[in-house]
């Protein structure tokens, strides 16, 4: 056996690892790409009957905030849609999500997660699987 070929493999190992992007438009991007396979299990480790048709391009322009009591200094805003519907239904739903992340030495974090269907006024979901999702993929990239 070649004395570096143990080396070999932690190379692999160490360039297919994932990586925390420091950049928020980076961050978003990435993780708007892979949201849809990590909810799609989030529903499926629920048993929720629901199936992400499709996740929109991310939004990176904050809005104003009035009450800043309950959030971070310096929170970075993400507006995405997913399109859903029932699992082998026709119906698309058709929801908005706002989340508000923060950088911090570790990586990036989600502090609140809003929802807002129709005209409805925005929920907080920040406990629903939307926000299961994407602290998981946090988890998955940002350790």
């Amino acid at each position: 056996m070649h004395p570096l070929s143990g080396l070999v493999g932690v190379v692999v190992a160490l360039a297919l690892a994932p990586t925390c992007p420091k950049h928020f438009p980076e961050m978003a991007a990435q993780l708007t790409a892979e949201l849809p396979e990590y909810l799609s299990r989030q529903y499926a480790r629920l048993r929720s009957p629901v199936e992400v048709v499709s996740v929109g391009m991310p939004e990176l322009e904050p809005l104003p905030l009035a009450d800043r009591q309950f959030i971070p200094d310096d929170p970075k805003q993400l507006f995405v849609a997913i399109a859903e519907r029932p699992t082998g239904g026709v119906k698309v739903v058709q929801r908005f999500y706002w989340l508000f992340l923060t950088r911090t030495s570790r990586g990036w974090r989600l502090v609140m997660t809003f929802m807002r269907v129709g005209t409805a006024p925005p929920v907080d979901v920040s406990d629903g699987a939307i926000a299961q999702s994407v602290q998981r993929w946090l988890r998955t990239y940002c350790p």
